[in-house]
């Protein structure tokens, strides 16, 4: 993934700043093809775009590496995962009008990477939700891989759905081969919310 690899070899500071640009270019060039005169859904932008972008900056800003680094790490393995076996082993469609490629194969295996990713990196300290005595077990791991490949999916659907009604097939040309930085980061979208949310205020709440 882009943003894992940027992340990695930049320096804190740094990464944000990219995550600050690529925002400000979703925003001034990807979404207006995408929202077009629909005001609702630039009502919905600073929930959908502007927010989770800002949780990623906020978390590395605040050196919460480790927690950043569950999601660059899990988002970017369901989609190799979903990648390989949607490729390989696809048949039964997932969403056929929304995204006719995805299938529910590929889902498995997206699924199957999330678990393999959290197992090898909670393991070796390559991230943590600092509330390791809640996530120690392997049901407990198997959750959260459930829960995290669910909204890397839906995140994905999502903005494939938007495009779609928006008639367009990338939400840009930036990224020769990838389309644009919304078809990158469209998985993090809902993860990145829901971790943000898990580590500061469900945790509180209830342990």
């Amino acid at each position: 993934s882009l943003m894992t690899g940027v992340f990695i070899f930049l320096a804190p500071v740094f990464f944000s700043l990219i995550l600050f640009l690529i925002l400000l270019e979703i925003l001034f060039i990807e979404w207006p093809p995408i929202a077009r005169h629909e005001k609702w859904l630039w009502l919905i932008t600073s929930v959908y775009l502007i927010l989770p972008v800002f949780l990623l900056i906020y978390l590395n800003q605040m050196g919460e590496f480790k927690l950043l680094s569950l999601i660059l790490i899990t988002v970017p393995a369901f989609d190799i995962g979903a990648y390989l076996f949607g490729k390989t082993l696809g048949r039964h469609k997932l969403a056929p009008s929304i995204s006719p490629n995805k299938t529910w194969e590929g889902v498995l295996g997206g699924f199957l990477a999330v678990c393999v990713a959290l197992f090898l990196s909670l393991n070796h300290g390559l991230c943590s939700l600092d509330y390791s005595e809640y996530i120690q077990s392997a049901l407990s791991v198997l959750l959260l891989a459930i829960i995290i490949s669910t909204l890397a999916c839906l995140g994905d659907l999502l903005e494939s759905w938007l495009k779609r009604r928006a008639g367009i097939k990338d939400s840009g040309n930036l990224l020769p081969g990838h389309g644009g930085f919304l078809d990158r980061i469209d998985g993090f979208i809902l993860v990145t919310i829901f971790v943000f949310l898990f580590k500061f205020q469900i945790c509180n709440l209830f342990f």
